[in-house]
């Protein structure tokens, strides 16, 4: 219905827009509001690249590339390349969110890349468990998801809030 009413208004001419507006019933009048005002349908606009946490996840994803070379050999194809596909999911899916059309979807991929940061989190306290790779490095990745995960949880309550 939404996407009829729309097409219709821009078949039609600006001053022949306002004396349609009189014909349509209630809900479409909210509907039309919806779509021109963008109080729910407005398209998400943030430069990803001008994100504090999308540079910081894209710092982290560095850093976990840098400590996963000097794990064992025996875990490349298990815990290297699962902690870093997840390190990149963390700044991929707030890009992702920024690109689409509500707040609503830009929070849930925000709750996504949190998601992927409790990953990569878990993925490094294993090698700390087993004493895998250089520790200086752990450690700085370990604190650095701990700030990103903080901050993602943060962004995601305010984004959250004003769709309520």
């Amino acid at each position: 219905m939404r996407r009829e009413i729309l097409d219709a208004f821009c078949r039609e001419e600006s001053d022949q827009l306002s004396n349609r507006r009189a014909y349509l019933t209630k809900g479409q009048r909210k509907v039309i509001g919806i779509i021109f005002n963008g109080s729910e349908e407005r398209f998400m606009s943030h430069n990803f690249k001008k994100l504090l946490i999308w540079q910081k996840a894209m710092d982290l994803s560095d850093l976990i590339y840098n400590y996963s070379e000097s794990l064992p050999s025996k875990e490349r194809f298990v815990l290297i390349d699962q902690l870093n596909r997840s390190s990149v999911s963390i700044p991929s899916n707030i890009a992702e969110g920024c690109g689409k059309r509500t707040k609503k979807q830009f929070a849930e991929y925000l709750a996504i890349s949190l998601s992927s940061s409790y990953e990569a989190e878990t993925q490094l306290l294993i090698c700390k468990k087993r004493n895998y790779g250089k520790t200086e490095l752990l450690e700085q990745a370990l604190k650095s998801v701990d700030e990103i995960q903080k901050m993602i949880f943060s962004f995601k309550e305010k984004i959250e809030k004003e769709v309520i």
